[in-house]
């Protein structure tokens, strides 16, 4: 047995918001189960007033969940006035627990999805933490991503998953527009469905930090936790969840936007 990591160098993934540039990876040809990935992304020319927030995607004829998305955050959200602080940001392991064995040898859709426009582009690479054997221990895992929404809508988007067994991780960020002085931002993201068993609601805390004067990074890292919330038996193939946000008494000056993903244990392994 062999657990290593294969690597996808950094490609661009442009400078549009909302859009979405691809590369293909291919899997090594003794892969069995994709343990884990960790996304590194890097502002090329940071500008004041930009985030390198991304939805992270795996896709393609041969990945038959039809996509893995997720956030990616390196660390920061927004500048101020630039004065030379670069990103301070440490690019975490997101688990999968994967079986992959029908991959092995074959290729998938890599992607990157701006939620802010930058004026010098993006850059995106990947770790694939691979194991050649099955991982006896560990739940498979699949994500999916929400659109993003002003921060001055109460009412978020809503994201619906094919096939959830059970809801085990919920993740959201807050992605400012350009910082004000002394703008410490704060609020709930909660999240709520009918298709759960017994806990409806999950929420967490997200937040942007502020900065003395107006120069600096304002730092709005993800706020990611572990839940375990069993989908009603019946109502698996077809979850719809819903979403609110709900602001402390410190406010975005200037509005921005924010956005949350999901990861569950999925019904069905069609990768």
């Amino acid at each position: 047995m062999a657990v290593y990591v294969d690597s996808l160098n950094y490609f661009s993934i442009g400078s549009s918001s909302g859009s979405a540039t691809s590369t293909s990876y291919t899997f090594p040809s003794n892969s069995s189960t994709l343990i884990a990935t960790r996304v590194s992304v890097g502002n090329v020319a940071p500008a004041a007033g930009e985030s390198s927030t991304i939805i992270a995607r795996f896709s393609g004829n041969n990945w038959n969940l039809g996509s893995a998305e997720f956030l990616v955050n390196p660390g920061y959200s927004k500048l101020g006035t630039v004065n030379g602080t670069a990103s301070s940001n440490q690019d975490e392991w997101t688990y999968w627990n994967l079986p992959i064995s029908q991959l092995a040898g074959n290729s998938i859709d890599v992607s990157g999805e701006l939620v802010d426009a930058v004026a010098g582009g993006l850059l995106m690479g990947v770790d694939f933490l691979i194991s050649s054997e099955p991982i006896a221990n560990g739940q498979p895992i699949n994500r999916a991503t929400s659109s993003s929404t002003s921060t001055a809508t109460e009412t978020g988007p809503t994201v619906t998953l094919a096939g959830c067994q059970k809801l085990v991780e919920l993740t959201a960020v807050y992605c400012p527009a350009v910082i004000a002085v002394d703008n410490f931002a704060g609020g709930i993201l909660e999240v709520n469905s009918s298709s759960f068993q017994s806990q409806q609601t999950c929420s967490t805390l997200i937040s942007c930090h502020s900065i003395e004067q107006t120069s600096g990074v304002a730092v709005s890292n993800l706020s990611k936790v572990s839940v375990d919330v069993t989908t009603t038996p019946g109502k698996t193939n077809s979850v719809s969840l819903t979403s609110r946000l709900t602001q402390g008494s410190n406010t975005l000056t200037n509005n921005g936007v924010y956005i949350w993903g999901v990861g569950y244990n999925p019904t069905s392994l069609g990768v």
